[in-house]
C-alpha cells in the first residue's frame, strides 16, 4: 500500500472519476465506509489493535467524528463536504444579455430581475445559494463555450452526517458562522469538542494519510496528556455504531407502540464509564438541522433534562441501608399497604398490604413504597443526604457533552421527613438519565465511582493518538464489595421473579434489574396521562459487561413499567450478548 499512498491524492481521484467538488464528501464518505469494511475484514478482525488515522485537513477545515465497531475499527459519523454558490460581480460582466440567455435555466428569474442586480450596492451579489448537482453540470457545460465573465462559482464547506438521524443528539451539528461562514459546533460533540475539531491554524495533511498513517494503537504510542497544548484533529468516540443502531431501533419501536411524548436510553460500560450508545426520540437529521421547527429536539434529553425516576431509586435506598448496616434483605416489617406521614398517606402501587412478615427482599421484588419508607426510617434523613453527597447527586457528572443539567434535590433542604419518605421511592427529587447511570454503576462494578464519557481519543494530522481519558481511575470506592454482592443477589432474585424476567430472562445469564414509575396526582387521583417509566439492568450481574437504562415519558397504559420495557430490554440484551459474545455466568 506504500506506493499507492505516495502517489494518490484527493484532487487526482476527483479528476480520474470526473466527479464535481459539490457534495464530494458524500462520495468520499461512502469510499471510507467501503474501505473500512474491507480493512476490518482483512486486518482489524485479525488484529483488533489497528486503527485508521484522521482524514485530511487540507480538504476543508474541520476534524471528523468517528464511531467505532467492536473490533476497534472507525466508522464515520461526521465528515466534510462542499457546496457551491453562484455569484455575480457586475463590474466584470462584458455581456449581460449573453449571461442571462445562457444561464436563465438555472437562475429561474426574469431578465428584469437579473438586471436589478446591476443597480444594487456592493461588489458582488449572490444569485444561487445552493447549486444543485444538475445546475452545477449545466454551468460547467455552458462554461466550455462562453466566458461568462462576472459569474463565478464559490466553494463553501458543509458538514455531512452519513448516518442521518443516527446519534443525532450525541453529535449535535456544526453550522457556518454568520460572519465568517467557518463551521462551528452548535450542539453535542460538535460543540463540546470544538477546540479539538476546529482546524483554523492547521497546515493540514494529504488525503492519503487516511491510508498512509495506519497506526498501531499500542500503549507506548498513546499520549495521555497534551503537554500544555491541546491537539487539533479528529475525534474517535466510544460509541459502537451497531449498538447505537440497535438502541435507537428498540427505543423508537417502544416510543411508537406506547405513543409516548419522549423516550430514550443509554448503554454504558459500568466499569469504565465508556458510553457505548445513547439515544433520545424524537430525534432529527443534522444534515437538515435548519428544517427543524421545534428547537427543543436539538436538546439531548439524556444530558439536559431531569426527571423523577420512580422506583428504580429503591435500589439506591436499599443499597445504602445495607452499606450502613441498618438492615438486610431478610429484615421484616408489617406492611399494611399504606403508611401515614405527617398529613399525608402514602400507599403501595396497588394499595394492598403484604402482612407483618414482609421482607425487604419482597419490597424490592414487588416494589413496595411502604417498605422503602421503612428503609428510610432505619437509614435516617441525614445519612441518606450524606450518601447522596458521596455519590455526588446534585452535581454534574462531568460527561464530555454540553449543557449538562444539575440534579434537583432541593426538596431535601428541609427537616420534613415526608420529603425523604417520597425520595426513598424516587419521587420529589429529579435526576438526569446520565446522572442515574452514574448512580447505578457502583452497584454494578464493585462499588466504584465512574465518570461517564463519549470521546475516547484524538487522531492528529501526524497520525498521533491522544487519549482523552485515563482508564485506570476506579480508585474511589463508595460501597463495600459485600454490599454490592448483597444488592445484586436481591436484584437477581427480583428479576427472575418479575414479569420481564419470566418472559425475557436469559437462561445462562444472571441479570440485576429494577423498574420504576413516577406519577403525578390530579384531584387526589393518579393522572394516568402524566407518567414517567424507567428501567435499569446490568448483566452478568456480578461481573457486568453492560448497563442499560431506559425511560419513556407519558406512555399510554404506562402505569405498569414491565409492560413497556419487556420487549425492548429483551431485544437489546439478546443483541448485546450475541454481538459481544458475552461469557455466561450461569
Amino acid at each position: 500500500m506504500g506506493d499507492f499512498s505516495k502517489n494518490f491524492h484527493f484532487e487526482e481521484m476527483r479528476k480520474i472519476y470526473k466527479l464535481p467538488y459539490i457534495y464530494f464528501g458524500i462520495y468520499f464518505g461512502l469510499l471510507i465506509i467501503i474501505l473500512g469494511i474491507v480493512f476490518s475484514i482483512a486486518v482489524i478482525q485479525h488484529n483488533p489493535t489497528i486503527s485508521t488515522i484522521t482524514p485530511s485537513q487540507s480538504i476543508l477545515t474541520r476534524g471528523w467524528i468517528f464511531f467505532q465497531n467492536k473490533y476497534g475499527g472507525v466508522e464515520p459519523a461526521a465528515i466534510l463536504g462542499e457546496r457551491y454558490e453562484l455569484w455575480l460581480t457586475p463590474v466584470q460582466v462584458v455581456d449581460r444579455d449573453e449571461i442571462y440567455e445562457n444561464l436563465k435555466g438555472i437562475l429561474k428569474i426574469s431578465f428584469n430581475e437579473f438586471n436589478e442586480y446591476f443597480n444594487k450596492k456592493g461588489i458582488s451579489h449572490l444569485l444561487i445559494k445552493n447549486v444543485t448537482q444538475e445546475d452545477f453540470n449545466y454551468y460547467k457545460e455552458v462554461k466550455k463555450t462562453y466566458a461568462l465573465s462576472g459569474i463565478k462559482l464559490q466553494k463553501k464547506p458543509i458538514r455531512l452526517y452519513p448516518n442521518k438521524e443516527l446519534g443525532s443528539h450525541l453529535l449535535g451539528f456544526a453550522a457556518p458562522d454568520v460572519s465568517t461562514e467557518i463551521l462551528r459546533g452548535a450542539y453535542g460533540l460538535e460543540r463540546s469538542y470544538e477546540h479539538i475539531l476546529r482546524q483554523g491554524n492547521s497546515s493540514g495533511a494529504s488525503f492519503t494519510q487516511i491510508f498512509k498513517n495506519i497506526t498501531l494503537k499500542q500503549n507506548k504510542e498513546k499520549k495521555n496528556n497534551f503537554e500544555n497544548n491541546t491537539p487539533q484533529g479528529s475525534l474517535v468516540t466510544t460509541i459502537d455504531i451497531n449498538v447505537q443502531k440497535k438502541l435507537e431501533e428498540v427505543i423508537i419501536s417502544m416510543h411508537k407502540n406506547h405513543n409516548s411524548k419522549l423516550s430514550g436510553g443509554i448503554v454504558i460500560n459500568p466499569k469504565t464509564g465508556a458510553i457505548r450508545a445513547m439515544a433520545g426520540y424524537p430525534y432529527f437529521d443534522p444534515n437538515n438541522y435548519i428544517d427543524v421547527t421545534d428547537y427543543n429536539v436539538y436538546r439531548n434529553p439524556n444530558i439536559e433534562n431531569t426527571f423523577e425516576l420512580g422506583s428504580v431509586l429503591k435500589v439506591f435506598t436499599f443499597g445504602i441501608g445495607l452499606e450502613k448496616g441498618s438492615f438486610t434483605a431478610q429484615t421484616t416489617y408489617n406492611d399494611k399497604g399504606f403508611i401515614k406521614i405527617e398529613a399525608s398517606t402514602i400507599r403501595n402501587f396497588d394499595g394492598k398490604g403484604r402482612g407483618p412478615e414482609t421482607t425487604y427482599q419482597t419490597v424490592i421484588q414487588e416494589s413496595l413504597n411502604t417498605g422503602a419508607i421503612e428503609m428510610m426510617k432505619s437509614i435516617g434523613a441525614l445519612s441518606y443526604k450524606n450518601f447522596l453527597a458521596s455519590f455526588r447527586i446534585g452535581d454534574q457528572t462531568g460527561i464530555d457533552l454540553p449543557n449538562e443539567a444539575y440534579d434537583n434535590i432541593n426538596n431535601l433542604n428541609t427537616k420534613r421527613f415526608i420529603e425523604y419518605a417520597t425520595a426513598s421511592y424516587g419521587h420529589g427529587i429529579a435526576l438526569s438519565p446520565i446522572s442515574a447511570v452514574r448512580l447505578f454503576a457502583p452497584f454494578a462494578n464493585g462499588g466504584f465511582r465512574i465518570v461517564p464519557y463519549v470521546g475516547e481519543y484524538i487522531l492528529t494530522d501526524q497520525g498521533e493518538i491522544h487519549e482523552l481519558h485515563n482508564k485506570d481511575f476506579l480508585k474511589e470506592q463508595l460501597l463495600r464489595k459485600e454490599t454490592v454482592d448483597a444488592v445484586n443477589d436481591t436484584l437477581v432474585k427480583a428479576f427472575d421473579y418479575s414479569a420481564i424476567g419470566q418472559l425475557y430472562g436469559k437462561k445462562h445469564y444472571s441479570i440485576s434489574a429494577k423498574t420504576g414509575t413516577a406519577v403525578t396526582y390530579k384531584n387526589g387521583k393518579i393522572d394516568t396521562e402524566k407518567v414517567f417509566d424507567t428501567y435499569v439492568a446490568w448483566f452478568p450481574a456480578k461481573n457486568p459487561h453492560s448497563l442499560i437504562f431506559f425511560y419513556t415519558e407519558n406512555p399510554e397504559n404506562g402505569l405498569i413499567a414491565s409492560r413497556v420495557f419487556g420487549e425492548p430490554f429483551g431485544k437489546l440484551s439478546s443483541f448485546l450478548i450475541d454481538y459481544y459474545q458475552i461469557t455466561p455466568d450461569r
